[in-house]
């Protein structure tokens, strides 16, 4: 059944916007009429750890700010039905109406943290029409919260669980996830979480196929994880995107172009903009398919024998409920076989898809980093060294510098087209924050801008029959801010920061310490820029029933496909109109999620997931057509795609 809401959860649209001063390209902001879907799941009431107290206690959970992208290809050749992913978080605390735990007195009139109550992200299965195929939990910390232990806890669950069981893990959540599909198979996703600044997770998805073309005995977890502790990474809204990596950029003086073997596709890189303007890299990640005969191979040994209580008294309780493998295995039942993705960190170093003639700069290099090392050591002598130590170093440090040629590389470089070339270094590539602040694109009176969600590769023939492309993105920002946003700004200086006008000069520092290539460079290639002092919202009402941002507005925007991805142009700003009353939204609209449909590149039409009110969870329709209309070249470009 539709929700109503009450006049205060409105934008109010008509009257709001007219009497904002400024917005983008000078345009008042437009109401799309757009068909609309609402994604659903059958979800029982949840109970958490009792020693939690009342936010463990059962109740019905509300999903929002959904994510949709491409089923892979695996998931596809297995169900015939399967055409789309969806992550949706999972969250007690909605913004719905005032029965909502944010806003109810607590027995004691003590407040409760937020963080004691359960957070997560389910992972949905949906066919072309967006129906439920299936769905289950996202484990994004499977070594602690995969445990064969009594679970009366709640904080983690037993090898084997599958589906949309009704006792997710309590701890380790993470939440407001958005994905990425990489080179059509590789599912990538970013998530927020209560200890980290940004992370990325390649997720791995198993599943069984049904008689009926779906899918049975679903799971998903996240094997590998990867951190960036860089400033101008920090932050929730955070766009990732698939580049070439094999396009040919200049970086700290080092070009070398990668290699593509056998007429093969070049593997895509897997880039981030953290913030309007930046552009960083993570690198090439590579995979190759690794089965596993049997996941917890131990146990299954044991449990062939014995039973679990048996187990315990006969070696302990840590020994024989420990479990080796989770990262990788995940909530695989045990003694089961798995057909895992590996991560090859230096795949993209090492492999045939590299130039053979970098292969050999590189090689050299670590020769003569060791033969450096060992001469050192040498010199050092150390505790309990011989006396003739340092002669013979010295001895050895000659002939090395002796016999090292002219032009050998004196450092190994970490960078290959800019790509760091381990996957889940951080480089930054590109800074065009100084062109657009002196563009004004993202003028919007004084409200922080950020990106929405992960980026798409658009295409289309041009008035004069000349094909071109571009990524299309998605921008928002929000002119309400509630009372418990404003007291976080007030705490949290990182949520007060906003990349999105330059990066200032000390902001690569980390720990007094001037932050190396693995971080990014201080000014990036487009000029240094600045940061804006404070998040400033113009309106802050106190009788507003929000409690975080509120008034959302969202606009389009294009950058070039390939290096330097410049920006190409942006659009009006928009909302989506309500179900209720099509010519007004709902205060709270945010978008999270971009997919073609139907599924490819060659689709008509968008799909735009996005949350309302941290309440529901919706996707709309969109031609593609209407996009491009909207979208308005920047000052210098010659149109919204090259």
């Amino acid at each position: 059944m539709p929700l109503h809401y009450a006049a205060p959860w409105m934008y109010d649209g008509q009257r709001a916007f007219a009497s904002q001063p400024t917005h983008l390209h000078g345009v008042r902001p437009t109401v799309l009429q757009l068909k609309l879907t609402e994604v659903t799941l059958p979800l029982a009431p949840i109970a958490g750890p009792l020693s939690l107290g009342a936010p463990a206690q059962p109740r019905i959970f509300n999903t929002f700010n959904p994510s949709i992208a491409r089923a892979p290809r695996s998931l596809r050749q297995l169900c015939q039905r399967c055409a789309y992913v969806v992550a949706l978080r999972v969250d007690p605390l909605h913004q719905c109406n005032a029965t909502s735990p944010l806003l109810q007195p607590t027995p004691n009139h003590k407040p409760i943290a937020t963080g004691a109550w359960f957070k997560g992200t389910a992972f949905a299965v949906l066919d072309v029409s967006l129906k439920l195929v299936a769905w289950t939990w996202l484990l994004p910390r499977p070594e602690d919260q995969v445990s064969i232990a009594h679970n009366g806890s709640r904080w983690f669950v037993a090898p084997g669980a599958h589906g949309g069981y009704d006792t997710p893990p309590w701890g380790k959540p993470a939440y407001d996830t958005r994905l990425l599909l990489l080179d059509d198979e590789e599912l990538f996703a970013t998530t927020n979480c209560k200890a980290c600044t940004f992370m990325v997770a390649k997720l791995e998805v198993t599943a069984l196929a049904a008689a009926d073309g779906g899918l049975r005995e679903l799971r998903v977890w996240a094997p590998y994880r990867v951190r960036s502790f860089s400033r101008w990474m920090q932050g929730r809204n955070q766009a990732l995107f698939a580049g070439p990596s094999d396009a040919s950029l200049v970086h700290d003086g080092l070009t070398v172009r990668a290699a593509v073997p056998d007429g093969a596709a070049a593997p895509s890189a897997l880039l981030i903009q953290p913030w309007l303007g930046l552009v960083a890299s993570m690198g090439v990640p590579r995979f190759r398919t690794s089965t596993v005969h049997r996941c917890y191979p131990q146990q299954a040994q044991w449990w062939a024998q014995t039973s679990l209580e048996e187990r315990i008294r006969q070696v302990g309780k840590p020994r024989a409920v420990r479990l080796f493998g989770t990262s990788t295995c995940g909530p695989t039942p045990i003694g089961a076989p798995l057909n895992a993705s590996v991560l090859l960190p230096r795949q993209w170093a090492t492999g045939r898809a590299l130039d053979p003639a970098f292969d050999d700069v590189r090689s050299s290099g670590r020769k003569i980093t060791r033969r450096l090392l060992r001469a050192q050591r040498r010199l050092q002598g150390g505790v309990g060294a011989a006396s003739n130590a340092t002669t013979g170093g010295e001895r050895a440090a000659a002939e090395l510098n002796a016999s090292m040629p002219r032009d050998a590389p004196r450092r190994v470089p970490r960078t290959i087209n800019g790509h760091p070339i381990v996957f889940g270094n951080t480089e930054l590539l590109i800074n065009h924050t100084a062109l657009e602040r002196r563009r004004a694109t993202f003028d919007v009176g004084g409200s922080r801008v950020s990106p929405t969600a992960n980026l798409i590769r658009i295409r289309r023939t041009t008035p004069n029959g000349a094909p071109c492309q571009a990524l299309l993105g998605i921008g928002h920002t929000h002119r309400g801010t509630g009372h418990l946003e404003r007291r976080l700004l007030r705490l949290d200086p990182s949520r007060r920061a906003d990349y999105s006008a330059g990066i200032p000069g000390g902001v690569m520092r980390r720990r007094g310490k001037r932050m190396g290539r693995g971080g990014g460079r201080v000014s990036g290639r487009g000029g240094r820029g600045r940061r804006l002092q404070s998040h400033v919202s113009p309106a802050m009402n106190p009788t507003s029933p929000f409690l975080f941002g509120y008034r959302y507005t969202h606009f389009w925007y294009t950058m070039q496909a390939a290096p330097p991805y410049r920006m190409l142009a942006t659009s009006a700003e928009f909302c989506i109109g309500s179900a209720q009353d099509a010519s007004d939204c709902e205060s709270v609209q945010f978008v999270s999620g971009l997919a073609h449909y139907p599924p490819g590149q060659e689709a008509d039409q968008l799909l735009l997931s996005f949350g309302i009110n941290d309440c529901e969870a919706k996707v709309a329709h969109m031609p593609l057509a209407h996009v491009w209309a909207m979208l308005r070249p920047l000052a210098g470009e010659s149109g919204a795609c090259e």
